[in-house]
């Protein structure tokens, strides 16, 4: 079961006590933490569309400083977050 736009922990805490199926949840910034929704009894997290903005938020910001101001300074994260996703996908 989904139930978009339940933040609060109390209600998802309800919802789980009251319903019969899994509780699924489309996190925003305002979603208990994952430990919380686990101990709550929260089945299945759905990113959603989330990590496409997130992405397209640091490209964003990157082009702005780029015409903006002219530096490079969004370079400083790359290694970090290169050797990151090497990391997280490699067999």
């Amino acid at each position: 079961m989904f139930a978009p736009g339940v933040d609060d922990a109390a209600d998802k805490r309800t919802l789980v006590a009251a319903v019969d199926r899994p509780l699924n949840v489309l996190p925003r910034a305002t979603t208990p933490s994952v430990e919380e929704l686990t101990a709550i009894g929260v089945s299945r997290i759905s990113t959603g569309g989330s990590r496409y903005w997130a992405a397209t938020s640091a490209v964003v910001h990157a082009a702005r400083e780029l015409r903006d101001l002219g530096t490079y300074d969004y370079w400083g994260a790359v290694p970090e977050k290169m050797t990151t996703a090497r990391a997280a996908f490699s067999a």
